[in-house]
Protein backbone atom coordinates (compact mmCIF):
# COMPACT_ATOMS: atom_id res chain seq x y z
CA UNK A 1 0.00 0.00 0.00
CA UNK A 2 3.04 2.32 1.26
CA UNK A 3 4.47 1.37 -2.28
CA UNK A 4 1.65 2.58 -4.55
CA UNK A 5 1.44 5.89 -2.44
CA UNK A 6 4.93 6.82 -3.06
CA UNK A 7 4.71 5.92 -6.83
CA UNK A 8 1.84 8.23 -7.10
CA UNK A 9 3.53 11.21 -5.59
CA UNK A 10 6.41 10.65 -7.74
CA UNK A 11 4.03 10.61 -10.90
CA UNK A 12 2.14 13.95 -9.41
CA UNK A 13 5.72 15.68 -8.61
CA UNK A 14 7.04 14.53 -12.22
CA UNK A 15 3.55 15.92 -14.02
CA UNK A 16 3.77 19.47 -11.72
CA UNK A 17 8.00 19.67 -13.03
CA UNK A 18 6.78 19.06 -16.35
CA UNK A 19 3.95 21.72 -16.59
CA UNK A 20 5.99 24.20 -14.68
CA UNK A 21 8.79 23.73 -17.34
CA UNK A 22 6.32 23.77 -19.86
CA UNK A 23 5.14 27.42 -18.76
CA UNK A 24 8.28 28.79 -18.11
CA UNK A 25 9.37 27.72 -21.51
CA UNK A 26 6.01 29.52 -23.19
CA UNK A 27 6.69 33.01 -21.43
CA UNK A 28 9.97 33.01 -22.48
CA UNK A 29 9.28 32.62 -26.23
CA UNK A 30 5.93 35.21 -25.42
CA UNK A 31 8.35 37.85 -24.34
CA UNK A 32 10.91 37.01 -26.80
CA UNK A 33 7.97 37.91 -29.70
CA UNK A 34 6.63 40.83 -27.90
CA UNK A 35 10.34 42.72 -27.74
CA UNK A 36 10.61 41.65 -31.53
CA UNK A 37 7.21 43.25 -32.14
CA UNK A 38 7.97 46.76 -29.73
CA UNK A 39 11.45 46.71 -31.39
CA UNK A 40 10.00 46.78 -35.34
CA UNK A 41 7.33 49.08 -33.93
CA UNK A 42 10.40 51.52 -32.51
CA UNK A 43 12.05 51.09 -35.81
CA UNK A 44 8.78 51.92 -37.93
CA UNK A 45 8.09 54.82 -35.87
CA UNK A 46 11.50 56.40 -36.45
CA UNK A 47 11.46 55.91 -39.71
CA UNK A 48 7.97 57.80 -40.16
CA UNK A 49 9.81 60.73 -38.27
CA UNK A 50 12.73 60.49 -40.58
CA UNK A 51 10.50 60.58 -43.19
CA UNK A 52 8.23 64.17 -41.63
CA UNK A 53 11.61 66.01 -40.96
CA UNK A 54 12.87 65.50 -44.48
CA UNK A 55 9.03 66.78 -45.99
CA UNK A 56 9.57 69.74 -43.70
CA UNK A 57 13.17 70.13 -44.74
CA UNK A 58 11.82 69.88 -48.59
CA UNK A 59 8.91 72.58 -47.80
CA UNK A 60 11.15 75.15 -46.12
CA UNK A 61 13.20 75.47 -48.83
CA UNK A 62 10.29 75.73 -51.18
CA UNK A 63 7.86 78.39 -48.80
CA UNK A 64 8.85 81.04 -47.46
CA UNK A 65 4.91 82.00 -46.44
CA UNK A 66 4.55 79.44 -43.87
CA UNK A 67 8.47 79.65 -42.63
CA UNK A 68 7.48 79.91 -38.85
CA UNK A 69 4.61 76.83 -39.24
CA UNK A 70 6.73 74.48 -40.88
CA UNK A 71 9.80 75.32 -38.20
CA UNK A 72 7.59 74.97 -35.33
CA UNK A 73 6.68 71.39 -36.59
CA UNK A 74 9.94 70.25 -37.74
CA UNK A 75 11.25 70.95 -33.92
CA UNK A 76 8.60 69.42 -32.62
CA UNK A 77 9.73 66.03 -34.48
CA UNK A 78 12.92 66.31 -33.96
CA UNK A 79 12.27 66.22 -30.27
CA UNK A 80 10.33 63.57 -30.77
CA UNK A 81 12.75 61.55 -32.56
CA UNK A 82 15.79 62.37 -29.55
CA UNK A 83 13.38 61.13 -26.94
CA UNK A 84 12.24 57.64 -28.31
CA UNK A 85 16.11 57.14 -29.48
CA UNK A 86 16.56 56.67 -25.92
CA UNK A 87 13.45 54.46 -24.76
CA UNK A 88 13.80 50.38 -24.40
CA UNK A 89 11.77 48.59 -27.39
CA UNK A 90 10.66 46.45 -24.05
CA UNK A 91 8.38 48.97 -22.67
CA UNK A 92 5.22 48.80 -24.23
CA UNK A 93 3.41 51.50 -22.23
CA UNK A 94 5.74 53.70 -23.87
CA UNK A 95 5.81 52.55 -26.93
CA UNK A 96 2.01 53.37 -27.21
CA UNK A 97 2.99 56.93 -26.07
CA UNK A 98 4.54 57.34 -28.88
CA UNK A 99 2.52 55.69 -31.54
CA UNK A 100 0.02 58.31 -30.28
CA UNK A 101 2.57 61.19 -30.54
CA UNK A 102 3.16 60.13 -33.75
CA UNK A 103 -0.15 59.62 -35.39
CA UNK A 104 -0.88 63.39 -34.22
CA UNK A 105 2.38 64.26 -35.49
CA UNK A 106 1.32 62.82 -38.87
CA UNK A 107 -1.93 64.59 -39.02
CA UNK A 108 -0.37 67.34 -38.53
CA UNK A 109 1.90 67.11 -41.20
CA UNK A 110 -0.73 66.02 -44.07
CA UNK A 111 -2.54 69.12 -42.94
CA UNK A 112 0.74 71.67 -43.43
CA UNK A 113 1.45 69.62 -46.34
CA UNK A 114 -2.19 70.01 -47.87
CA UNK A 115 -1.91 74.28 -46.76
CA UNK A 116 1.50 74.92 -48.42
CA UNK A 117 0.35 72.26 -51.74
CA UNK A 118 -2.90 74.91 -51.70
CA UNK A 119 -1.02 78.13 -51.34
CA UNK A 120 1.58 77.03 -54.13
CA UNK A 121 -1.41 76.43 -56.02
CA UNK A 122 -2.38 80.10 -55.43
CA UNK A 123 0.85 81.57 -56.07
CA UNK A 124 1.51 79.54 -58.89
CA UNK A 125 -1.98 80.97 -60.60
CA UNK A 126 -0.93 84.32 -59.11
CA UNK A 127 2.50 84.25 -61.03
CA UNK A 128 0.48 83.80 -63.99
CA UNK A 129 -2.10 86.46 -63.81
CA UNK A 130 0.99 88.50 -63.15
CA UNK A 131 3.29 87.45 -65.95
CA UNK A 132 -0.28 88.03 -67.94
CA UNK A 133 -0.72 91.78 -66.52
CA UNK A 134 2.73 92.45 -67.48
CA UNK A 135 2.53 91.30 -70.38
CA UNK A 136 -0.57 93.42 -71.14
CA UNK A 137 1.12 96.59 -69.72
CA UNK A 138 3.98 96.09 -72.19
CA UNK A 139 1.91 95.82 -75.39
CA UNK A 140 -0.60 98.49 -74.10
CA UNK A 141 2.68 100.85 -73.39
CA UNK A 142 3.76 99.92 -76.99
CA UNK A 143 0.31 100.38 -78.22
CA UNK A 144 0.34 104.08 -76.25
CA UNK A 145 3.68 104.67 -77.91
CA UNK A 146 2.60 103.86 -81.27
CA UNK A 147 -0.76 105.85 -80.95
CA UNK A 148 1.48 108.73 -79.36
CA UNK A 149 3.60 109.05 -82.11
CA UNK A 150 1.07 108.31 -84.83
CA UNK A 151 -0.92 111.56 -82.88
CA UNK A 152 1.88 113.67 -82.65
CA UNK A 153 2.62 113.04 -86.62
CA UNK A 154 -0.81 113.91 -87.50
CA UNK A 155 -0.78 116.71 -85.25
CA UNK A 156 2.93 117.72 -86.52
CA UNK A 157 0.40 117.30 -90.00
CA UNK A 158 -2.40 119.55 -88.76
CA UNK A 159 -0.07 122.36 -87.52
CA UNK A 160 1.47 122.36 -90.90
CA UNK A 161 -1.44 121.80 -93.02
CA UNK A 162 -3.03 125.14 -91.39
CA UNK A 163 -0.61 127.19 -91.42
CA UNK A 164 -1.56 129.81 -93.93
CA UNK A 165 0.45 130.38 -97.40
CA UNK A 166 0.72 133.98 -99.51
CA UNK A 167 0.25 131.83 -102.98
CA UNK A 168 0.71 135.30 -105.27
CA UNK A 169 2.48 138.25 -105.20
CA UNK A 170 2.98 141.41 -107.23
CA UNK A 171 4.84 144.52 -106.64
CA UNK A 172 4.87 147.87 -108.52
CA UNK A 173 6.47 151.00 -108.01
CA UNK A 174 3.99 153.94 -108.24
CA UNK A 175 3.43 157.57 -108.10
CA UNK A 176 0.11 159.82 -108.01
CA UNK A 177 -1.04 161.72 -110.68
CA UNK A 178 -2.89 164.74 -110.81
CA UNK A 179 -6.56 163.19 -110.47
CA UNK A 180 -4.82 161.70 -107.11
CA UNK A 181 -5.01 158.02 -108.43
CA UNK A 182 -1.52 155.66 -108.62
CA UNK A 183 0.14 154.91 -111.33
CA UNK A 184 3.38 152.14 -111.68
CA UNK A 185 6.59 153.80 -112.63
CA UNK A 186 10.47 152.20 -112.61
CA UNK A 187 11.93 155.77 -112.33
CA UNK A 188 13.46 155.74 -108.99
CA UNK A 189 13.12 159.74 -108.74
CA UNK A 190 9.68 159.40 -109.19
CA UNK A 191 8.43 157.04 -106.64
CA UNK A 192 6.29 157.86 -103.67
CA UNK A 193 5.37 153.86 -102.90
CA UNK A 194 5.44 150.10 -103.69
CA UNK A 195 1.98 148.76 -103.95
CA UNK A 196 1.76 145.48 -102.81
CA UNK A 197 -0.85 142.71 -103.43
CA UNK A 198 -0.88 139.82 -102.10
CA UNK A 199 -3.15 136.38 -102.05
CA UNK A 200 -3.47 134.49 -99.08
CA UNK A 201 -4.86 131.00 -100.12
CA UNK A 202 -7.80 129.04 -98.90
CA UNK A 203 -7.40 126.77 -95.77
CA UNK A 204 -10.27 124.82 -94.57
CA UNK A 205 -8.66 123.65 -91.27
CA UNK A 206 -6.58 126.95 -90.36
CA UNK A 207 -7.87 128.94 -87.15
CA UNK A 208 -10.02 131.82 -88.10
CA UNK A 209 -9.31 135.10 -86.32
CA UNK A 210 -6.95 138.08 -87.05
CA UNK A 211 -3.34 137.08 -88.48
CA UNK A 212 -0.35 140.33 -89.14
CA UNK A 213 1.70 140.45 -92.02
CA UNK A 214 4.37 142.53 -92.26
CA UNK A 215 6.58 144.01 -95.45
CA UNK A 216 10.16 145.05 -95.42
CA UNK A 217 11.39 147.22 -98.44
CA UNK A 218 14.84 146.89 -98.79
CA UNK A 219 17.74 148.59 -100.62
CA UNK A 220 20.43 146.72 -102.70
CA UNK A 221 22.70 146.29 -99.56
CA UNK A 222 19.71 145.13 -97.59
CA UNK A 223 18.72 148.42 -95.72
CA UNK A 224 15.19 148.82 -95.00
CA UNK A 225 13.47 151.84 -96.07
CA UNK A 226 11.29 153.72 -93.86
CA UNK A 227 11.18 151.74 -90.83
CA UNK A 228 8.12 152.15 -88.89
CA UNK A 229 8.26 149.32 -86.30
CA UNK A 230 9.45 145.82 -85.56
CA UNK A 231 8.54 141.99 -85.14
CA UNK A 232 9.89 138.97 -83.44
CA UNK A 233 10.93 136.25 -85.90
CA UNK A 234 12.89 133.22 -84.84
CA UNK A 235 13.63 135.00 -81.41
CA UNK A 236 15.05 138.12 -82.68
CA UNK A 237 13.83 141.61 -83.78
CA UNK A 238 13.54 142.64 -87.19
CA UNK A 239 12.20 145.93 -88.60
CA UNK A 240 9.71 146.31 -90.87
CA UNK A 241 8.28 149.08 -93.32
CA UNK A 242 4.50 148.29 -93.14
CA UNK A 243 2.49 146.06 -91.32
CA UNK A 244 -1.32 144.63 -92.40
CA UNK A 245 -4.08 142.30 -89.51
CA UNK A 246 -5.83 139.97 -91.93
CA UNK A 247 -9.05 138.90 -90.43
CA UNK A 248 -8.64 135.09 -91.82
CA UNK A 249 -12.00 133.37 -92.09
CA UNK A 250 -11.03 130.26 -93.92
CA UNK A 251 -11.33 132.02 -97.51
CA UNK A 252 -8.96 133.19 -100.19
CA UNK A 253 -8.30 136.78 -99.23
CA UNK A 254 -7.13 139.11 -101.75
CA UNK A 255 -5.17 142.05 -100.18
CA UNK A 256 -3.29 145.52 -101.13
CA UNK A 257 -0.48 147.52 -99.34
CA UNK A 258 1.01 150.50 -99.66
CA UNK A 259 4.63 150.82 -98.29
CA UNK A 260 5.13 154.49 -98.62
CA UNK A 261 8.52 155.87 -98.97
CA UNK A 262 9.56 160.04 -99.74
CA UNK A 263 9.82 160.78 -103.62
CA UNK A 264 13.42 162.24 -104.70
CA UNK A 265 15.15 159.84 -102.08
CA UNK A 266 15.16 156.33 -103.90
CA UNK A 267 17.96 155.41 -106.41
CA UNK A 268 18.58 153.65 -109.43
CA UNK A 269 18.66 150.14 -108.51
CA UNK A 270 16.74 146.96 -107.02
CA UNK A 271 14.60 147.20 -104.31
CA UNK A 272 13.22 143.85 -102.42
CA UNK A 273 10.14 143.71 -101.24
CA UNK A 274 9.57 140.81 -98.32
CA UNK A 275 6.56 139.33 -96.90
CA UNK A 276 7.06 137.95 -93.51
CA UNK A 277 3.57 135.65 -92.31
CA UNK A 278 2.95 132.77 -89.99
CA UNK A 279 6.39 133.06 -88.42
CA UNK A 280 8.38 133.15 -91.63
CA UNK A 281 9.14 134.50 -94.97
CA UNK A 282 5.97 134.15 -97.20
CA UNK A 283 6.87 135.60 -100.33
CA UNK A 284 9.46 138.04 -102.06
CA UNK A 285 9.56 140.22 -104.58
CA UNK A 286 12.45 142.38 -106.15
CA UNK A 287 11.20 145.90 -108.45
CA UNK A 288 14.32 147.22 -110.73
CA UNK A 289 14.25 151.21 -110.66
CA UNK A 290 15.81 153.07 -113.63
CA UNK A 291 16.82 156.48 -114.54
CA UNK A 292 14.40 158.49 -116.51
CA UNK A 293 15.07 158.24 -120.42
CA UNK A 294 16.52 161.18 -122.26
CA UNK A 295 15.65 163.39 -118.81
CA UNK A 296 11.94 162.67 -119.13
CA UNK A 297 10.47 161.30 -115.40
Amino acid sequence: MENNNSKGLVIGLAIAALLFLGLGAYSYIDGNSVKEALTAEKIQLQSDLETMNSKYDSALAENTTMTASLRAAQTEVASLQDSLASVKADNEEQMTYFKNRVWNLKQTNDKLMQKMDSLMLANDALKVDLENAEELIVNKTAENEELSLLAAGLAEKVALGSVLKVVSMDVDAVKSVSSGELKSTNRFKKVEAFRVSIIVDENLIAEQGPRMLYFTLKDAAGNIIRANGEFELDGESVSYTNMMELDYKNEEVNAVILLNVDKGVLSKGVYTVDVYFEGSRAATQDVELKSAVLGIF
